[in-house]
This record gives structure tokens, C-alpha cells and sequence, in this order.
């Protein structure tokens, strides 16, 4: 009996450690331009995360196209990169609403340029209402749907027929979802922001695993990851959360931090990694909202972990 509760003891230990640690990578700087380049489509690349991916792709050499439909604020990103030394790469803009109902015929068009090879896709544009679901606009409601499933649905599906129909090309590409944490389980005040991002998640785990299968089979290889970022300091999380200069600094990250480490996750697909959290906080975070604490004190914890970040109200 002893021996059976040691066993089980170091494998739990074993679990929570490969739950908790960072992913290393399997692609150099190298590779990884020629796995996912020439071009990089970011879509939602007008401030924090979308910039911060934007900044690293084009690091490492990657040519980027910056989807926003904020002008200003896009055209700001734009500058911005290719005023750093550090750039190597080419910077187009694209203002475009993600959430208008033709958004696939859209980047139809922008993917018909033959003159460009894209080989990555990232979704991080979101939307969010804050309140209890019942005293918020409906139409604003379903905007955030809009935005953050039916643009990911829309782009997501465009981005891997374009893809699929690149004969020849063995390279193959990848698809990069913005994610979060809220989406491991329902969280009051956000019900439809968490909602959405629990279908992101479950989304990309699927399609994951379907790639996975078509390249088996002699289709082209396309490494797909859900991103699930905490608490991240961008002026969106900025506007409503409380003051957290007082807090521990892992519990919110950079957003260069959080793009650096599913950087090095992405391409582990192959190794079932189809979602990362960012973050060794947040990794703890999920193991316990996914393994451990039940249902109703999971959601209450989230729920109320929100309401106390929110900014209170003059």
C-alpha cells in the first residue's frame, strides 16, 4: 500500500512539473524564417499583444501585414517597427473591422497576391462588455461574438485552404490563436468574452489534431497553437483593471513575455502541445481550474479575481 502511494505521489509530482514548465522550442531563429516565412498576417495589431507579435515576427525576419481597424493606431504600430534598428523586415497595413460579416471575402482578396507566400496567421484581435450579462447591450454582445469566434472561424478556415492549395510548397505553416485563461472556465462580469475563448481553445485543440492527421497523409503541414494569456499589462487590460503596481509581478506579464514563450511553443503540435498558458502563475492557474478545484469554486475564484482588477468606478 505504501509503495502504491509513493508511485502515485512522484507520478502526481511528475504531472504538475511537465504541467508547469516552459516549453524550449524546436525551431532556431533560423528555422523558424523558414518554416513560417515570407509574410505574417496580425490580425488585431493596433497596441500590446499585436504589436508585441508584430515586433517579434519581425525579428526574427518575418515580413508582417498589421490588421486593425483603428488607423492611427495602426499606422503608429507600422512606424514604430521600421524605425527600430533592429527590424529586418517589410511592414504593409490593412484597416479592416474584423468583425464585418464579408471578413473571409476580404482576406480572400489579400491572399490572392501571388506575389506574397504567407505562412502564418495570428488572431489576437478581442472584444469584451464588463458587467452582468442580463444589463448588457445585446448588439454588443454579439459583436464581441463576431469578433472573437466568427473572425477566428472566418480567417482561420480562408488562411488553411490558402495553404492547402500551395502545391508543391512542403514548408506548410501555422495558425496562432490568442486564448486566455478566462477560457477554462465561466467567469461572471465576462461571461461572453470567457465563453468565446473557451471555444478558441477547444477549437484549436481540434483543428490541431486534424492537421495533424491530413500532413500524415501526405497533406501540408500546418502547426496550429491556442495561446492562453493571464492577466498581460496592454492598454485594453489597462483601462479597467485596478492598480496593480502593488501585486506580485509574475501575476501580469509583459506582452513581450507572454509572445516570446508561444513563440517557442509553437511547432510542438507535434507533440499534442496545441495550447500553451504563458506564464509559470498562470500555469499553475490552470492546472488547478482544470485538474483540482471543482467547478462552482473555480468560476467563483475567476469571477471574483476579475471584479477585483476591474477599476473601481468614480
Amino acid at each position: 500500500m505504501k509503495v502504491t502511494a509513493a508511485i502515485v505521489s512522484v507520478g502526481f509530482v511528475a504531472w504538475c512539473f511537465s504541467s508547469l514548465r516552459t516549453h524550449q522550442g524546436v525551431y532556431t531563429a533560423k528555422s523558424f524564417r523558414q518554416r513560417y516565412g515570407d509574410w505574417a498576417i496580425v490580425a488585431g495589431a493596433s497596441e500590446g499583444l499585436g504589436a508585441a507579435w508584430a515586433d517579434s515576427l519581425c525579428e526574427h525576419g518575418i515580413n508582417v501585414l498589421l490588421v486593425a481597424r483603428r488607423e492611427n493606431a495602426l499606422n503608429e504600430v507600422a512606424r514604430d517597427l521600421l524605425s527600430t534598428p533592429k527590424v529586418r523586415c517589410q511592414v504593409d497595413t490593412l484597416v479592416q473591422d474584423l468583425s464585418s460579416q464579408d471578413i473571409d471575402e476580404v482576406f480572400k482578396g489579400v491572399l490572392s497576391d501571388a506575389t506574397r507566400r504567407y505562412g502564418l496567421l495570428v488572431y489576437n484581435a478581442a472584444k469584451s462588455g464588463h458587467g452582468n450579462f442580463v444589463d448588457l447591450n445585446l448588439q454588443s454582445e454579439l459583436k464581441t461574438i463576431d469578433v472573437n469566434v466568427r473572425g477566428v472561424l472566418s480567417l482561420t478556415h480562408v488562411f488553411s485552404n490558402y495553404l492547402s492549395s500551395l502545391k508543391g510548397d512542403r514548408r506548410g505553416g501555422g495558425i496562432i490563436l490568442m486564448s486566455s485563461l478566462s477560457g477554462m472556465v465561466g467567469v461572471g462580469t465576462i461571461a461572453t468574452y470567457s465563453a468565446s475563448k473557451s471555444l478558441i481553445t477547444a477549437f484549436a485543440q481540434a483543428i490541431a489534431w486534424e492537421f495533424r492527421e491530413i500532413h500524415r497523409n501526405g497533406g501540408v503541414p500546418v502547426d496550429v497553437l491556442a495561446c492562453k494569456a493571464g492577466a498581460t499589462s496592454t492598454p485594453s487590460y489597462n483601462k479597467f483593471a485596478d492598480d496593480v503596481s502593488g501585486e506580485l509581478i509574475s501575476t501580469v506579464q509583459r506582452p513581450e513575455e507572454v509572445v516570446d514563450e508561444c513563440m517557442h511553443a509553437l511547432g510542438m503540435t507535434r507533440n499534442d502541445v496545441s495550447s500553451v498558458a504563458t506564464g509559470p502563475i498562470n500555469k499553475l492557474g490552470r492546472l488547478f481550474l482544470s485538474r483540482i478545484l471543482p467547478a462552482g469554486i473555480a468560476v467563483n475564484f475567476m469571477t471574483e479575481e476579475t471584479i477585483q482588477r476591474r477599476r473601481k468606478e468614480p
